[in-house]
Order: structure tokens, then C-alpha cells, then sequence
């Protein structure tokens, strides 16, 4: 018998289990953590490489591909770049928060 409610303690037991799930986190996989991990460090490397100068954007595509490139093209490139680094950032911001708030944040 249960002291506070005068039931049966195993009724009372299962009721609180019922009642009270534990629920124990699950581990991410390897790959899912690797993605995890490159779809943060893609975009802020990227952000971190971009040269200053579009002459020098020109010059990169030019060593690494051997197609020339037009100053104000390689300036679009360089612009292109930095704005999809910055975008993807803060969506992955916006999901990580968004995450946090709602309590799924999966251990690391």
C-alpha cells in the first residue's frame, strides 16, 4: 500500500512510469556527426580563405583550372561566395536554436 494515495504500490509504480517516460538520448552515427561537422566547417573556411582582391580570385581559377576569369566576374564569384557562406551560417544558426529551444540538441 502506498502511503499517500492508499493504492497498491505496483499500480502506482506503473502509473508514474506511465505517466513519467525517461527517455534516454540517442547517439548519432559517425556520418551523421561528420556531416554535422563539415556543414559547419565548409562554410566558415570558405569565408576565412576568400581573398580580398578579385584579381587574386582570378588568379586562383586561373592556377587551379586554367580557364582565365575577368576582374569584375571574379568580383561576382568573390561576392557569391561570401554571401552563401554568410546565408548558410545563419541557417545553420537559426536550426541549432531552433533545436536548443525545442530540447533535441543530440549529445556530441
Amino acid at each position: 500500500m502506498c502511503a499517500r494515495c492508499d493504492r497498491p504500490a505496483q499500480r502506482v509504480t506503473t502509473e508514474l512510469a506511465a505517466e513519467s517516460p525517461v527517455r534516454v538520448p540517442k547517439q548519432r552515427s559517425f556520418p551523421s556527426r561528420f556531416h554535422a561537422a563539415l556543414a559547419w566547417v565548409l562554410p566558415l573556411a570558405i569565408l576565412t580563405l576568400v581573398p580580398k582582391c578579385p584579381a587574386c580570385i582570378a588568379a586562383y581559377v586561373l592556377v587551379l583550372t586554367g580557364v582565365g576569369m575577368s576582374l569584375p566576374s571574379a568580383g561576382t564569384l568573390r561576392l557569391t561566395l561570401i554571401s552563401l557562406s554568410v546565408i548558410v551560417i545563419i541557417w545553420l544558426l537559426a536550426s541549432t536554436t531552433r533545436s536548443a529551444i525545442r530540447g533535441r540538441l543530440s549529445p556530441p
